[in-house]
């Protein structure tokens, strides 16, 4: 059984540059921040050569200690990345097996922005954790996904003025 969730923003910047900022191994930490009962990424690192491409491979840290593994299975910047995480820590690994994300991104004709979809999908461990995994991501985990992306908008903001 799975949940599935979406959340979009429009992006006062081009597609490039939104691309970039919420695949920023620097600024991770800022972007994708605790919110509640979820926890913050603290850093982001790359197997092998620490190249961002298709069928790469990173390790996500977040604030209480837990390694996801995230495994690049869409990479086409700046219009879509998509990947997979697993190694979730208890008591979320209780209610989710996997997850997979997906963005994209699209420029808003007429103007010099994007707007960005961000969609999740997580395979539950079993139907009989559907209640409660469904009322926890569609409010906390969704909430946590609209900060991201304000803060994502935030980053790329700034990042497209720089370079005006």
């Amino acid at each position: 059984m799975k949940v599935q969730l979406n959340a979009e923003i429009e992006v006062a910047a081009d597609a490039a540059t939104i691309f970039d900022a919420v695949n920023d191994a620097d600024g991770a930490p800022r972007i994708y921040a605790q919110h509640g009962p979820v926890p913050g990424v603290t850093e982001l690192r790359y197997d092998g050569d620490g190249r961002q491409r298709l069928d790469a491979v990173r390790k996500v840290v977040t604030a209480d200690g837990n390694v996801l593994e995230e495994k690049l299975v869409v990479y086409d910047r700046p219009r879509a990345h998509s990947y997979t995480l697993r190694g979730f820590a208890m008591p979320f690994s209780l209610l989710v097996r996997e997850a997979r994300a997906d963005w994209r991104f699209e420029p808003v004709p007429g103007a010099v922005a994007t707007r960005v979809h961000w969609t999740y999908t997580f395979t539950l461990t079993t139907p009989l954790v559907w209640p409660l995994a469904a009322l926890f991501l569609h409010t906390v985990f969704h909430g946590w996904m609209l900060g991201c992306l304000g803060r994502a908008r935030r980053e790329a903001t700034i990042a497209a003025h720089a370079h005006a």
